[in-house]
């Protein structure tokens, strides 16, 4: 991970907000960039794309007693974390596309051979996506909570099971722990080559 430093012209005083737009891009074109960026195919003829985006975007630093948090990464190591907040984010995909996010995510609008998603979590750590061209889907409602399993169609059988895992882990975990704080879980299969990585109601599993 990078810091990128930026100092205002003028300081922002106690209580005070202001707005920072930053511009970048980055190619997702091989089966895994990093470990949490996964691009793969749902099919064996590569006509079908899955793209899994997690840790794909510039967070604000955290504030620990009034000293902004810049440890270096460490390979390996859960060494990153960011507060809650509220996430609004529009994905333009090709047309006929499913993007599955963490929140509720939903088709806006239509551009051209370009669909256009919205997608709202509020109260996240951090919010991931995933795009794909043509994933089978299914559904089940525990603990008040809807477990959607997404997996290559040629998969139906580890696509069952992943479902059945993360419906019994909801209901585990909401027994032991207290309920599950979201409406929906969504688990999807992508090319993330170390098996799996969890985000906020959406968690990818590696092929």
């Amino acid at each position: 991970s990078s810091v990128i430093w930026l100092d205002l012209e003028t300081p922002l005083k106690p209580g005070e907000q202001m707005t920072l737009s930053l511009d970048y891009s980055f190619p997702v074109t091989n089966m895994s960039f990093g470990t949490r960026i996964s691009y793969s195919f749902s099919d064996s003829f590569n006509k079908n794309p899955v793209y899994g985006l997690g840790n794909f975007y510039p967070i604000l630093a955290g504030r620990i007693d009034g000293e902004w948090d810049t440890s270096p990464d460490i390979p390996g190591g859960e060494c990153f974390y960011s507060p809650c907040a509220d996430y609004h984010a529009v994905v333009r995909v090709p047309q006929g596309w499913q993007v599955i996010g963490s929140g509720e995510e939903k088709q806006t609008g239509t551009e051209g051979d370009t669909d256009i998603w919205e997608v709202d979590a509020e109260n996240v750590r951090d919010m991931a996506l995933a795009a794909a061209a043509e994933l089978q889907m299914s559904e089940k409602e525990t603990a008040g909570v809807t477990v959607r399993s997404w997996y290559y169609a040629n998969h139906e059988t580890e696509g069952q099971v992943m479902q059945e895992a993360a419906a019994n882990a909801v209901e585990a975990y909401s027994a032991f722990y207290g309920e599950f704080p979201y409406d929906s879980l969504d688990c999807v299969e992508t090319g993330l080559f170390p098996g799996g990585m969890e985000y906020p109601q959406l968690v990818f599993i590696g092929e």
